[in-house]
């Protein structure tokens, strides 16, 4: 089963390594590397790394896309992205301080959209051959209608497709309690979206299965080293890693979502899929780069990830 994983506001994502970074300054990194990003593309990373079936869709534009276009296939991934008329794909610069651990991103707006081409990316989406799951992660581009958004999402999920959603702002609340659309955020981004604080588990569990009920779909809400709260129909599971000593947190949400996606794909049972998609966010968080885990780091702490009814 193929994993589709859309990227509206794609970028090429610059990762400078920088010992003793800080505010204001001249200072040399020890090792760079660009590499095609956006958070779909960091799930699709981190699912091909555990062997899922990807596909990438989502917007590109002028020179930079072309560059992430060339960085993505370098990687090997099956690339069908909408190109827009105007505009440039945004660079996102990644500053990582090896020593205090500190990470520092500095991503840009992206390219304007319109309703016509949002359109375009519909059709393409619509018609892709041999539809599986399907993924929709990270900010909407600027000028995105939010209802064109909500609708697309919609509509894939009204003729039976596995969508799940992973954004926040207005692309969160255009998504959240669309039926049959399944959700996965950060705790920060849940307390965003309701308006209640998300500060522990048991607060995870009750946002979670709120709006659950809502969409009548799966929701799940990560929380960093806390673990991962998952809700679908009358369950609900809190997933909890061993304790692990983090290089760079970025890239965890998306890892642990290309993990779970493929748990599922491959008919793993939710609470399964929950402990899967924990521990590679967690085996994200040991290095430098999106989705850039080794196997090995995943299996050894996947193994040690334990599941709790809530």
């Amino acid at each position: 089963m193929f994993i589709d994983c859309v990227t509206p506001n794609a970028a090429v994502d610059r990762t400078l390594v920088v010992p003793g970074y800080r505010n204001g300054g001249v200072f040399r990194p020890e090792r760079s590397f660009a590499a095609a990003g956006g958070k779909g593309l960091n799930v699709a990373r981190a699912a091909a790394t555990l062997g899922g079936s990807i596909r990438s869709y989502g917007f590109i534009a002028g020179h930079s896309g072309s560059m992430l276009l060339d960085l993505a296939q370098a990687e090997g991934f099956e690339c069908h992205f909408t190109r827009l008329d105007t505009g440039e794909t945004r660079i996102c610069t990644i500053l990582v301080e090896p020593d205090t651990g500190l990470t520092s991103v500095i991503n840009d707006a992206g390219a304007q959209t319109t309703a016509d081409d949002w359109a375009r990316l519909r059709s393409d989406l619509l018609h892709r051959p041999d539809p599986g799951l399907i993924c929709f992660c990270g900010s909407l581009p600027p000028g995105s209608p939010p209802s064109s958004f909500a609708a697309l999402v919609g509509e894939l999920a009204a003729v039976g497709q596995s969508v799940w959603v992973d954004t926040s702002g207005v692309g969160l609340k255009a998504a959240a309690g669309v039926s049959g659309v399944n959700i996965k955020i950060n705790d920060e981004e849940a307390a965003e979206l309701t308006g209640n604080p998300v500060d522990t588990p048991e607060d995870a569990a009750r946002t979670a299965r709120t709006l659950a009920a809502a969409s009548g779909a799966v929701v799940v809400i990560t929380m960093g080293k806390h673990g991962a709260i998952m809700a679908a129909g009358d369950d609900c599971w809190w997933a909890i890693t061993p304790p692990i000593t983090v290089i760079s947190p970025v890239g965890s949400g998306d890892s642990f979502l290309g993990s779970m996606l493929v748990a599922l794909a491959d008919g793993r049972a939710y609470d399964q899929a929950l402990r899967a998609g924990t521990a590679a966010g967690a085996a994200n968080a040991l290095s430098v780069g999106a989705g850039r885990f080794t196997r090995e780091s995943y299996l050894e702490i996947e193994r040690e990830t334990r599941i709790e009814r809530m």
